[in-house]
């Protein structure tokens, strides 16, 4: 059983090849913004820029601009379109996505005003601070020696597996009100259980969100929450078996 999750899982979340792609395709983004005349700063954010990603997670990438003006998105998505016509641009509410060497990239752009960042949309912008929950992960991450993030990412692992309608960043903020309260855990299945029963609790209420949320919780129909719940309720009734063994294990994440 400990070998299982502290080998086997760890490899199922860890993804050596793919994070070293990952790094380079940033790179080649950041140089190319460069290139296209965006000179403001550019950072990563989201969970590469948290170190709680899972292979092929969405790289964010924070992009500084001076002002506001219109059609930002489209100049850079245009920028991009014309030096790779080969690789898939869209432009979207907030981001300029990108397909590039089968990595997706999120380019948000941004501005600063009276020291906050503002990322413009239609109707006007939406405040943000992609620095404080990245700073607070970081802090935990020195605290727990790096095991706040081996939990988020067998969480968010055991949500894809289980084809979960949560947002990957609700559970991370949940994971770290958890880890505020109790930063004891080490890198083994009981304790990883412990933790998941302390968040699963009440199902991960839609009505009692965590700090810096501000998304939502929905269900397509209520089949859906029907499947929710009961994988849910399963999940549970595992992490608090007195003995789990690999094959609970691997019904837990779905690997089989």
């Amino acid at each position: 059983m400990g070998k299982w999750f502290t080998r086997e899982l760890s490899n199922l979340i860890h993804n050596r090849h793919w994070y070293d792609k990952a790094r380079k395709v940033r790179k080649q983004i950041y140089d190319d913004l460069l290139d296209f005349g965006f000179k403001g700063r550019r950072f990563t954010s989201g969970s590469l820029g948290r170190k709680t990603q899972l292979p092929e997670s969405d790289i964010d990438i924070f992009l500084e601009v001076d002002t506001s003006p219109p059609k930002i998105k489209e100049k850079i998505r245009k920028e991009f379109q014309r030096k790779y016509p080969k690789n898939y641009t869209r432009n979207q509410p907030h981001t300029v996505g990108i397909v590039f060497n089968d990595v997706k990239i999120e380019i948000i752009p941004a501005f600063i005003e009276n020291s906050v960042y503002l990322i413009p949309e239609k109707d006007g912008t939406i405040e943000t601070d992609p620095c404080k929950v990245k700073d607070e992960v970081k802090q935990m991450n020195r605290k727990t020696g790096g095991v706040f993030s081996r939990y988020v990412r067998s969480l968010k692992y055991w949500k894809k597996q289980n084809e979960l309608p949560l947002p990957s960043f609700y559970l991370e903020l949940l994971s770290l009100e958890e880890f505020k309260a109790n930063n004891g855990y080490k890198v083994n299945c009981n304790d990883f259980m412990k933790f998941f029963e302390q968040i699963s609790q009440n199902n991960f209420s839609v009505n009692k969100y965590p700090p810096y949320f501000t998304g939502k919780i929905q269900f397509a129909n209520e089949t859906e929450q029907k499947r929710f719940t009961s994988i849910v309720n399963k999940s549970k009734a595992i992490a608090t078996k007195e003995s789990v063994t690999d094959t609970d294990l691997k019904e837990f994440f779905n690997v089989f």
